[in-house]
């Protein structure tokens, strides 16, 4: 039989808080995400009941109450418009300071690549495509990054951007990977 638990909830405020969820010392209790929870709002604080599931038997292992399941594939999206907006601002960055024509144009055309891996990801006929030209553009701005390291031995920006770039590289390599198989 499930047993009623009542608990202290801090709600999101407009400054950016994030919710809190103070436990009640009953052993049922179970995180608020898995259970029918329902409450009063009153100012900040909502004070709420949740359903949680019946006690646990003694010896029973104890399973956690949440999982994280994402997987790559589901981040390349974010990664590409994220990896595409770092390119482009490095690039004007380093425009503006040296007056590099070539970091403007990298940065330019890394953007623009980035973009369409981002438009073609969203269309489930060209997702593969999209994966593909992520790859690709990951490993380009890797190979370059990598060779700034190597004549430069400076770690920034060329050693970070090279490691930022390994790991949006991974990210694309393991999205397209899964996508074909």
């Amino acid at each position: 039989m499930a047993t009623m638990v009542s608990s202290l909830m801090f709600l999101p405020t407009a400054s950016g808080n994030r919710q809190r969820c103070r436990r009640s010392s009953d052993a049922s209790f179970r995180h608020a995400g898995t259970g029918i929870a329902s409450g009063i709002r009153t100012g900040i604080f909502h004070l709420g009941v949740t359903v949680s599931a019946p006690k646990r038997k003694r010896g029973a292992k104890q399973v956690p109450s949440h999982h994280c399941k994402a997987e790559l594939a589901e981040l390349a999206p974010a990664t590409s418009v994220a990896y595409g907006a770092l390119l482009l601002g490095g690039g004007l960055f380093a425009y503006a300071r040296s007056r590099s024509k070539g970091s403007l144009y990298g940065g330019l055309s890394g953007a623009a690549l980035m973009a369409v891996a981002y438009y073609l990801i969203q269309v489930p006929a060209t997702k593969d495509l999209g994966y593909a030209l992520g790859f690709g553009s990951a490993f380009l701005f890797t190979s370059v990054f990598g060779i700034r390291l190597v004549a430069t031995r400076k770690l920034i920006p060329s050693g970070l951007l090279f490691l930022l770039s390994i790991i949006v590289l991974a990210i694309f390599y393991s999205s397209f990977s899964q996508q074909t198989i």
